[in-house]
């Protein structure tokens, strides 16, 4: 696959697009997925657009109890394992999963098993929060990390292509190819990274005729988005080659600790890792 192209003003949390676009062939849609511990998101914008305020983030959820919520829950509850359930007659994810089910969550993180516990995890965390955290369905479902991921990825995309045709209309969701870009912790192996490439690609996310999906890591997602709101020529204190940079991502399962230099800004923003990053501090 070629290298993914530079989306130099796509970048942090857009919220406003129009309802109807033209399809112009040199027009791409892309897609942030934030492919979360416990909670994920989806934010998309077509190339035509200019700023970060043109970007969509997608705020309505299937069973949320709240009028808008960013994220949704990264969990999977399977029907089978919940056969005392009487209203219980599919899976549900997000959510649509209710405290009193038995459900499976944080379970991105055995994608990868070169990621040790750290010495500040906290050994109670897993039986404190939920007794769902990092379990794998068994008997009659019998899944394993990966299909879990897929299951739930799936049903991510399958509400991401309805919203943004809600968004965008049908017919220009159709003649539009989609650059899926989907988030990965830093400290990540390349087998975990195929792994998470392997369960998106299954869900749907770049499946379709001219449609990429790339990887990036949660850093570097998260230092392109913050720095690029400083790099405009009026900008005080604008990021220069030879500044270092450091990103803590507290997520809510995870703490990354990453650190980067800048190398080159313009033409375009570029930066290399100072030290292999530390994560999944519980």
């Amino acid at each position: 696959m070629s290298a993914p192209p530079a989306y130099e003003d796509l970048s942090d949390v857009w919220d406003s697009m129009p309802n109807i676009l033209p399809a112009p062939s040199r027009h791409r849609l892309i897609v942030g997925v934030d492919y979360g511990t416990t909670y994920s998101g989806i934010s998309f914008v077509t190339t035509d657009k200019e700023t970060v305020d043109d970007i969509h983030v997608i705020t309505a959820w299937p069973g949320q109890d709240t009028s808008s919520a960013w994220k949704v829950p990264t969990r999977m509850a399977y029907a089978v394992e919940n056969q005392d359930q009487d209203e219980l007659k599919e899976d549900q994810w997000g959510y649509s999963v209710r405290p009193y089910m038995t459900s499976c969550s944080w379970t991105k993180l055995l994608l990868d098993k070169l990621t040790e516990s750290g010495q500040h995890d906290d050994p109670s965390l897993r039986s404190a929060i939920d007794e769902g955290i990092l379990r794998l369905p068994s008997g009659l479902v019998n899944k394993n990390a990966a299909q879990v991921c897929e299951d739930f990825l799936r049903n991510l995309y399958q509400h991401m292509m309805r919203e943004v045709s809600k968004r965008i209309g049908e017919n220009f969701l159709k003649s539009t190819p989609m650059d899926c870009w989907l988030t990965v912790p830093a400290v990540w192996s390349d087998k975990a990274q195929d792994l998470t490439r392997s369960a998106a690609k299954a869900a749907g996310f770049g499946s379709r005729s001219g449609d990429n999906i790339y990887i990036i890591t949660e850093p570097e997602a998260a230092a392109i988005a913050t720095l690029k709101k400083h790099m405009q020529p009026e900008s005080v204190g604008a990021p220069a080659p030879g500044d270092n940079i450091l990103i803590c991502d507290c997520g809510g399962g995870t703490v990354d600790i990453t650190t980067y230099s800048i190398v080159e800004t313009s033409p375009a923003l570029i930066f290399e890792e100072l030290c292999v990053g530390s994560g999944t501090s519980g």
